[in-house]
């Protein structure tokens, strides 16, 4: 099981990484953003189990929580901006 996570969880992170890149070049950058925020929303999940199935400590999942949630606010302002302009 701990394996199979690991491969979800990098995977999702691989795919938000692409998505970051094609959104920056896109014209219709409004289903990248759509689907960045489905990204960080699974690998929230994901995260979630490792930490139930103690994989993380406490420490770790605070951090990781942090994280993505910062990464989601920055989305979220980069939306934003990018629908004023």
């Amino acid at each position: 099981m701990r394996f199979v996570l690991t491969t979800r969880i990098q995977n999702h992170c691989f795919d938000i990484i692409e998505d970051i890149i094609e959104l920056i070049y896109s014209k219709e950058k409004k289903a990248y953003f759509k689907k960045i925020n489905l990204h960080l929303e699974k690998l929230r999940i994901l995260m979630r189990i490792a930490y139930d199935k103690a994989y993380l400590s406490h420490e770790q999942m605070e951090r990781v929580v942090i994280e993505i949630n910062t990464t989601g606010k920055m989305l979220g302002g980069w939306e934003k901006s990018d629908a004023n302009n």
